[in-house]
Order: structure tokens, then sequence, then C-alpha cells
């Protein structure tokens, strides 16, 4: 496993200065609900991120 330092929070203004316009979508985050998916029926192998994470480390 890599071990690296926690990312720091960054200011606004770099953020901006450098991704521009996308810096609002990495600042202020988003929440992705697949709702068209679950809607139709698909069930996901791992609903959430830390499955998914766990699931990632155990086949490495």
């Amino acid at each position: 496993m890599v071990h690296a330092d926690p990312p720091r929070p960054t200011p606004a203004v770099l953020a901006r200065l450098f991704v521009g316009a996308g810096a609002d979508i990495i600042l202020g985050g988003r929440r992705v609900v697949p709702a068209r998916l679950t809607q139709a029926g698909y069930e996901f192998i791992h609903p959430d991120l830390h499955g998914a994470v766990q699931a990632c480390a155990q086949d490495g």
C-alpha cells in the first residue's frame, strides 16, 4: 500500500486559478445518485465507496 499524506485544504483562489470553472465542482463536492439505473432495477455490487475500496484491496 502506498503511504501518502492526506490531501490538504486548497484555498479556493488557487483552485480556481489552476482548474478554472471546474474548481466549483471540486470545492463544493457532489453526491451523485444513479437514480435512473436504480429505478430500472440495476443493483451495484458495491453500492458505497467503502465496500468498493475494501474489495479492491482484497483483490490486489
